[in-house]
């Protein structure tokens, strides 16, 4: 499981991490749910009502990067996830559960779909040299990370769209291509604003 798929979903202030395996099925960060309902539930109950509920083989534990290094964390399957939060008898149980299947998961496949794909497609060798960046915008010092041929241009195109000054603060070669833009986004996963825009803690991964 590629831990660079992770979806991140806000629910109220609460996020709700959804990572997709390598046949694009989501699987839900399992803290994030409990939390989300408002939960004093240990994951380690969590787990043992999943069980005797659902049966084995609906949870696992992934080792996932983070600026603060390689944490592990308790994720569980769609159906272990929805009958956890189906079990609710609270108003944020209630809300959490309609959240997850009006919004979160019609996005959260669609988004696995388009992952599988770009996965599995094979990127031609002879592609020009492309660069991962970091442009600010000076006003917010937010940053946005992302990946193109020519960091100086995509900065006047990015320019015309936006009313508050912007500057390239930082750029390296994509030995990778896109799969080292997916691996920066990742890196910088704790400050996600939306899209490719982060706060400005995320200059550190570019370092």
């Amino acid at each position: 499981m590629d831990n660079c798929n992770i979806i991140p979903f806000l629910f109220g202030q609460q996020q709700i991490r959804v990572i997709t395996d390598d046949n694009g099925n989501p699987w839900f960060v399992l803290r994030d749910l409990l939390d989300g309902m408002g939960s004093s539930t240990t994951t380690t109950n969590a787990i043992e009502s999943i069980k005797r509920g659902l049966g084995r083989n609906f949870n696992k534990v992934i080792p996932i990067q983070t600026t603060r290094g390689e944490q592990q964390i308790i994720i569980v399957a769609e159906p272990a996830a929805t009958y956890l939060v189906a079990r609710s008898n609270t108003e944020r149980g209630r809300k959490l559960n309609r959240f997850i299947h009006v919004e979160l998961l019609p996005v959260a496949k669609k988004s696995s779909e388009l992952i599988y794909a770009l996965n599995n497609f094979e990127i031609p060798n002879n592609l020009p040299d492309m660069y991962v960046y970091a442009i600010r915008e000076k006003n917010t010092g937010n940053i946005k990370l992302g990946i193109s041929k020519d960091p100086e241009s995509r900065l006047q195109q990015l320019q015309t769209a936006n009313s508050g000054e912007l500057e390239l603060v930082a750029y390296r070669k994509a030995v990778n291509k896109f799969q080292d833009e997916k691996n920066i986004h990742q890196l910088a996963a704790d400050y996600h604003i939306r899209g490719e825009w982060f706060t400005s803690s995320a200059l550190k991964v570019m370092q």
